[in-house]
């Protein structure tokens, strides 16, 4: 079983993480491919909890989803506890 959460966890940091760089570097879906796309519409539901936390900030030609970070903290942590609890089970 925390072989199952990790690989879950590892999934979301990923889809996360993917996120925080498109959105850093401003790719939009109209000039990407359809993999950006997808990307975007498997991270929202993770962000939308942390949505309206902090804003996104933009610095220059820069964005930093700060929601997107904090999620990829607290999936984290979260995930790391779940993780724990389930071999201490085992």
């Amino acid at each position: 079983m925390a072989a199952i959460l990790s690989i879950i966890l590892g999934i979301v940091q990923l889809i996360l993480g993917l996120r925080v760089v498109l959105v850093f570097f401003n790719v939009t879906t109209a000039d990407a491919p359809a993999i950006v796309s997808t990307i975007y519409d498997w991270s929202v539901p993770l962000v939308r909890p942390f949505a309206n936390i902090v804003p996104t900030y933009a610095l220059g030609s820069f964005t930093f989803d700060v929601p997107a970070i904090i999620a990829v903290i607290v999936y984290a942590v979260v995930g790391g506890i779940l993780i724990r609890i389930v071999r201490g089970r085992s």
